[in-house]
């Protein structure tokens, strides 16, 4: 989960935005949760009302589908005739760096995010060979959801329920 403070400082930058940058009233940002979670990611996410928000949802990808395939997609869920900005968290971050090379957003916003395949820490390219999270039986990965929430979000009654709903079944 996002960490409160990470939320008050892109909502900083999203209001200083609108102020430097000549954002026009009503722009639409566009929230793209990281895998394995949903829109509830965002819902500490307190934007000004100048921006419009609108949530990507994702669809099940076709099996073998590659990241472009996928970010396209997802675009479909994007009104590209006004201007707008899309926010990315882990995963999402990477769509939105994809959408961006084929939909010129006027902004692009990572949260806990890497740009592209490029920059991921070497355990993620070792588990895409070696998927052993797959022998992990469900249960127990909800089981540890109870150990690890609060490494993730240290205000563990406020989102409780929303971190152990996200995990894999």
């Amino acid at each position: 989960m996002i960490i409160i403070h990470q939320l008050k400082r892109l909502l900083l930058f999203l209001l200083m935005a609108s102020m430097h940058t000549g954002l026009h009233a009503q722009i639409t940002v566009y929230l793209i949760p990281g895998q394995g979670s949903d829109y509830r990611i965002f819902n500490n996410l307190d934007i000004d009302s100048t921006f419009k928000v609108k949530h990507i949802h994702y669809t099940l990808p076709d099996k073998g589908m590659s990241l472009p395939q996928f970010a396209h997609a997802l675009a479909t869920q994007i009104d590209t005739s006004e201007e707008f900005i899309l926010i990315g968290v882990s995963l999402g971050g990477m769509l939105a760096t994809e959408m961006s090379t084929f939909l010129h957003p006027k902004k692009v916003i990572l949260i806990s995010s890497a740009k592209s395949r490029n920059e991921l820490p070497f355990r993620y390219k070792f588990q895409r060979h070696f998927p052993i999270y797959k022998a992990v039986p469900g249960k127990l990965a909800k089981a540890g959801a109870k150990l690890l929430q609060p490494l993730v979000e240290p205000d563990r009654n406020v989102e409780k329920e929303t971190f152990k709903s996200n995990v894999r079944r």
